[in-house]
């Protein structure tokens, strides 16, 4: 089986309808590689074991939503127009009403715009940029969400009545979109990504204020490699890394699975 998004499934249907069935939508797209042109190889793993894995530090200048000293921040690589990227936009709103609203994780929202097959994914984070810059955190995560749910509409006029709406100085943020003001971060966070080993989209990195206990993180590498997507087992798609301080999840893994990783992280059992 095929995990990821590539641009010669597109046109094929054949993915059994078991799997859709049960929510295994797994990792869009494509290799990142210098112009993000290449196709995904036809198994992908996630990451191997790496104890140097690392990504840039959370900080102010990062789109966050939740307590930024949560024990768990969830750090999503992520594209506007990737419809993984929507599935688990939607788990992560539910994780985080779970686990958010008692500050136990936080989301960490940046750009992984996957222009090779998605046209309109650098247009829409350099808009949801700008409209952060003019209306602040909440109207991204706003922009955001209303895209996610209406890709359908995804356009350069859509996303000005968006920052409209939001309250972005209109003249200003036309300025910054014609000017892509914002480039420069969106190539930063997709270099990022890259190091931390992305080949698709969503790609995250569960960041753990205290790296995992040695018991925790066997308990958490057990779970994976004994809990399957058909006959392929989960650490193919989450891998923790050597010193317990990452959690990578290559894809959209589902919201069951998700709760099962965090709840042995955090101890909720």
């Amino acid at each position: 089986m095929n995990p990821n998004e590539t641009s010669n499934q597109k046109s094929n249907l054949s993915i059994p309808a078991a799997i859709i069935i049960v929510g295994v939508l797994v990792a869009g797209a494509i290799l990142l590689s210098g112009k993000m042109g290449a196709t995904a190889p036809a198994n992908n793993p996630a990451p191997a074991n790496n104890p140097t894995i690392s990504i840039k530090p959370v900080s102010a200048s990062d789109h966050i939503l939740g307590n930024a000293d949560a024990p768990v921040v969830i750090v999503e690589y992520s594209d506007f127009e990737c419809p993984y990227c929507k599935q688990f936009e939607s788990t992560m709103q539910s994780l985080m009403g779970t686990y958010g609203s008692s500050g136990k994780i936080a989301w960490v929202y940046r750009e992984l715009p996957l222009t090779a097959i998605h046209p309109q994914a650098l247009p829409a984070a350099l808009a949801a940029e700008c409209i952060a810059a003019e209306a602040g955190n909440d109207a991204f995560w706003k922009f955001g969400m209303t895209v996610f749910a209406n890709q359908d509409k995804m356009s350069p006029a859509y996303y000005a009545s968006l920052a409209a709406a939001d309250g972005a100085n209109a003249a200003k943020f036309s300025a910054c979109v014609a000017s892509s003001t914002y480039q420069s971060v969106i190539d930063a966070e997709t270099a990022d990504a890259q190091a931390a080993g992305a080949q698709g989209t969503p790609f995250s990195v569960m960041v753990m204020k205290t790296p995992l206990s040695s018991a925790v993180k066997s308990d958490v590498e057990n779970y994976l490699a004994t809990t399957y997507f058909g006959t392929t087992p989960l650490s193919q798609y989450v891998n923790v890394s050597s010193d317990g301080k990452y959690v990578v999840v290559d894809g959209a893994m589902p919201i069951a699975n998700m709760t099962a990783i965090l709840d042995r992280i955090l101890g909720n059992q």
